[in-house]
């Protein structure tokens, strides 16, 4: 069950840059928005579909590709 990377300092390095890029990015997509609001909640009305983004992934995914353990299965009641 452990994680082992094979992968070098440079290509973490890598990873965690594109994670810094993806997070100033979706910043800067609730920061316009929120300057051109006329109210605080406006401005976070409009912040709320960047926020359900990372929600929509999963949703995309073949069940095919899962484990056994991450597949969801009918036959199981928990």
């Amino acid at each position: 069950m452990g994680f082992r990377s094979a992968a070098g300092a440079p290509a973490w390095l890598a990873a965690v840059g594109i994670l810094i890029l993806f997070t100033l990015a979706l910043t800067w997509l609730a920061v316009i928005p929120g300057l051109s609001a006329k109210s605080a909640a406006g401005a976070s009305a409009f912040s709320y579909p960047v926020i359900f983004l990372p929600f929509l992934s999963a949703a995309f995914v073949p069940t095919a590709t899962m484990s056994a353990r991450c597949a969801p299965s009918p036959n199981t009641s928990r």
